[in-house]
């Protein structure tokens, strides 16, 4: 019930942001921070973001960048490599959330820039041996007659962070 609320909540916040006329650049940063955490949280393995969402926040010609280097073209693309990364996550892991920290957000005209730090935190399914991984993350929004939109986003792994990961080919990044 409460993330029903929640969703409803959030809805409406997007619903604003399409108006455009009058928006105050901090209630828009919020809205741009929002819309990272949601598009974060489509890894988590319960309460991910459902994927008709993530159709509403990526763009159509979308690139998306993939912390093991793997790129995605285009929503449709993205969504179909998100499907499997979700697919190997369920396989791979007892557990694992996401947490999402905004470091800076910039705007530059319709654009809007975001530096976050995202942390993948859980438990392999075999052992239970803990994860984690965390990484540096650029996104930039482009603001349409429809609202904001992901257009692009790059995630980079903390040096720190490489170590501690499993070595498996087939973890997802």
């Amino acid at each position: 019930m409460a993330k029903l609320c929640m969703v409803a909540c959030l809805a409406a916040l997007g619903l604003a942001a399409v108006g455009g006329e009058g928006e105050a650049p901090e209630e828009t940063a919020k809205l741009i921070s929002y819309l990272a955490q949601e598009f974060n949280f489509a890894l988590n393995v319960v309460g991910a973001t459902p994927a008709k969402r993530l159709e509403e926040i990526v763009a159509d010609d979308a690139v998306i960048l993939w912390s093991n280097g793997e790129r995605s073209n285009g929503k449709a693309e993205y969504l179909a490599r998100l499907a499997k990364a979700r697919e190997d996550i369920r396989g791979l892991f007892k557990d694992l959330t996401v947490s999402y920290e905004v470091q800076k957000v910039r705007f530059l005209g319709d654009a809007a820039i975001i530096l976050g730090k995202v942390a993948l935190v859980g438990s392999l399914a075999e052992d239970e041996k803990p994860y984690r991984r965390t990484t540096w993350q650029t996104l930039v929004f482009a603001k349409a007659d429809a609202g904001w939109r992901l257009v692009h986003e790059h995630s980079n792994p903390l040096a720190a962070s490489r170590s501690a990961e499993p070595q498996s080919k087939d973890a997802p990044q």
